[in-house]
């Protein structure tokens, strides 16, 4: 599997206008095009005029984009592996998070067994543990070039502003969330 630069049509990412690369997984497939800025990913089937996007498509489209059962609202965050979505299950209406990980973006063929493996038993392991301070895991699956974990959504924000001066946590405050963390252990 090679990058190579987009077509001409399709050089700029619809969301967040960084370039976009050009990997085709197995010949015969839906051509895959991934934003390096942004990881915007969408597909460009010979077979058919439009083009299939595979997460958010930045609001432009009418149907919202599906994993397994899920439909994803919209981006919470990303990671060094992945990225986390709001998604929504329809069947029972619960809000849930999803965590996903683009396999063919990150992974050569060779080594893509292996990090499936550690990522779905992340979810085996965790989806073991019943604490209140560990979320629970709904399902995990695996769809277009996504593993994703379906898990239990928590409101709250991230602790990232507050690990550094001026904004430190006061110090009760970040001993009773390692505290927590510790509990859950």
């Amino acid at each position: 599997m090679s990058s190579t630069p987009a077509p001409a049509e399709y050089r700029f990412c619809p969301r967040c206008a960084g370039a976009l690369t050009s990997r085709r997984i197995k010949e015969g497939e839906p051509e895959r095009l991934v934003c390096a800025t942004c990881g915007f990913v969408f597909y460009l089937d010979p077979k058919v005029a439009a083009c299939t996007i595979s997460m958010l498509d930045g609001g432009s489209g009418t149907e919202k984009p599906m994993l397994g059962r899920y439909q994803v609202e919209k981006e919470l965050g990303k990671g060094a592996m992945g990225v986390v979505y709001l998604g929504k299950d329809p069947k029972i209406g619960r809000e849930v998070a999803i965590k996903t990980m683009a396999l063919a973006q990150e992974f050569e063929a060779d080594e893509l067994a292996e990090v499936k493996e550690r990522f779905f038993r992340e979810a085996e392991t965790a989806g073991r543990l019943s604490h209140p301070n560990i979320v629970t895991i709904y399902d995990t699956g695996e769809e277009h070039d996504f593993c994703y974990i379906a898990m239990e959504l928590l409101k709250g924000g991230d602790l990232v502003p507050f690990v550094k001066a001026p904004n430190l946590l006061p110090v009760d405050r970040a001993v009773s969330i390692i505290a927590r963390a510790a509990d859950a252990l």
